[in-house]
Formats: C-alpha cells, structure tokens, sequence
C-alpha cells in the first residue's frame, strides 16, 4: 500500500534536492553524468517499505475470499494465514464477475484501499485468482468447517490514487503457507514475486516534479512468527528489489534549476535472524550496505 503512494515523496524529496544541489553549466543533475546520487534518495524511496511486497495484494485476496458464492469463509477463519495491516482497511465494492477453474476462484473486481497511516485512499479494479488450500490442497467450496493453512494469489490490478497525482498496475504473484514444525509455534512461508509500474506528479512552492517507477521484487522463503508483535523481524528470508527510476524535477526560480534522476537500482534486504535486517543498495557503479533493527 504504502509503495503506491511513494511517487509523491520521491517528487518532494527531488524538490528539495533542486533547491539544494551544485548545478553544472547546462543546469541539469542527472545521476547518469555527475556524481552518484546520495543515499539519502534511495534510502526514503525504498528502505522502509521493504516486508510490505505482497502485503497489500494478500489483504485483497483475504477479503476476496469472503465472496465465494454461498459458501461465506470468516476472516477469524484464516487463522495463521491472515496478515491484515491494521493500518490498512480493505473494502470490496464490486465482484463483477466470478468462476472457478483449475482449483482457482477467479474474481474480476472493484475495491477501495484506506491508509490510515497516511491518509491516502486507492481505487483499485483488476483481476485476483486465488487458491485456498487445506493440506496444499486447494478447496472449491470453503465453509466455516474449513482449516485453511494456505493461500496463492495471482492480481492483476490497475491503481489510482485519490489524494494525489498517482496511478499505477500491479501484477502480483502470491505463495503463502502455514508451517507448525509439529509444535505448538505456528511460522507463515511466504515466496513470491511482484511486478510493480507506478507514475505520479507533485507541484508546490518550490517547483513541480514527474516521477515514474518500475520496480519487480522476489520474495524468498521470508518466514514471519504468526504471533510476532509489531516492529519484530520475520525469522528468515530474503527480499530483492529491481527498481528503475524517472523523476525529472523544474524549479520555482529564475532561472529554474532542474534534477533530472534515472537510473536501475537493485535493494536486498536479508533478514538476519536477531530482529535485525541488513540491506544493500547498488546502481553497478556505487553500492552501501548497513544492518538495522526491525522496529
């Protein structure tokens, strides 16, 4: 969720940047000719979003479940595999359309997604398959007797943003499992990958920016406590990033400085099993790594 919204801040984040850089003499900053662009950028874009891949596509696909014809599945069903953001409110405003194929429950669909966070609202419409599975074994006709230990999510989905000049498509692909190690302490499995393209635009005192992104992240075997507290680590796993980045920025002044930013960047983050992360930004031609606590 928060990812739809980050065009916005990386416009404002640029704006400043204008303001506050050496120009060469044709007024333009751009990463490709001059000095490599500071952390700073990279970092905000990308460091605290990191476990959020997937996440918000896994809310949908848990409401979507919900509107399987006659047979209503509760969220309190989902158990170990629910992973709502409580910061995020999911509401389906139209299934039109809905089949079953191939252990699938296919639904073409409307929805609104609220950040509460960050008071931002999303428009989403677009295509979830879903399997629900009970022993890896997906399940037609789910009914409150069901245990469900599994979901896979396939979206594809167009975005838009209300609060501002932001839009986008997703195309998510979800694999999530609930492993007890035969104890009592339950671990979700999650491996996947996302594909994300994001556009938006920002205009204030200090200028206007156009942003773009395409980014497509892997997730590898990132296992997550089912009963793990806020700001906790997941246990194990690995997250890598490929981000290709636009923004191209005009100042207020005269005469107006511009920014002009692009390049690809590869983010991975590999979770060390202390609570902690470490993290590793490159461009092929500058990289930094540093290790923080989840919290």
């Amino acid at each position: 969720m928060k990812r739809m919204v980050m065009t916005g801040a990386a416009c404002m984040l640029a704006l400043v940047l204008v303001i506050g850089c050496d120009e060469d003499d044709s007024g333009t900053n751009n990463i490709g000719t001059r000095d490599p662009i500071d952390s700073t950028f990279v970092t905000e874009w990308f460091e605290d979003d990191l476990t959020d891949f997937g996440f918000a596509s896994i809310d949908i696909s848990q409401e979507l479940i919900q509107h399987i014809p006659g047979n209503p599945v509760g969220k309190e069903q989902l158990g170990a595999v629910a992973l709502d953001d409580p910061e995020t409110e999911v509401t389906i405003n139209l299934v039109g359309d809905y089949s079953y194929s191939n252990g699938w429950h296919i639904f073409d669909f409307e929805a609104t997604l609220v950040d509460h966070d960050s008071d931002d609202t999303v428009d989403i419409d677009g295509v979830d398959s879903v399997q629900v599975l009970t022993s890896g074994t997906p399940v037609q006709s789910p009914d409150e007797t069901t245990p469900i230990d599994g979901l896979k999510a396939r979206a594809v989905v167009d975005f838009d943003v209300r609060n501002d000049d932001g839009q986008g498509s997703i195309h998510h692909r979800i694999d999530l499992d609930v492993d007890t190690d035969g104890g009592a302490d339950t671990t979700l499995i999650i491996n996947g990958s996302t594909n994300d393209a994001l556009s938006g635009s920002e205009t204030t005192s200090l200028g206007e920016c156009d942003a773009s992104v395409t980014e497509a992240a892997t997730i590898t075997n990132l296992r997550i406590d089912a009963d793990a507290e806020d700001g906790d680590c997941p246990e194990a796993g690995t997250i890598v990033v490929v981000a290709t980045v636009d923004v191209q920025c005009v100042g207020s002044g005269d005469p107006p400085e511009t920014l002009d930013i692009d390049g690809t960047w590869t983010t991975t983050a590999v979770v060390n099993g202390n609570n902690t992360v470490t993290i590793t930004w490159t461009n092929g031609i500058v990289s930094w790594t540093h290790t923080e606590d989840c919290d």
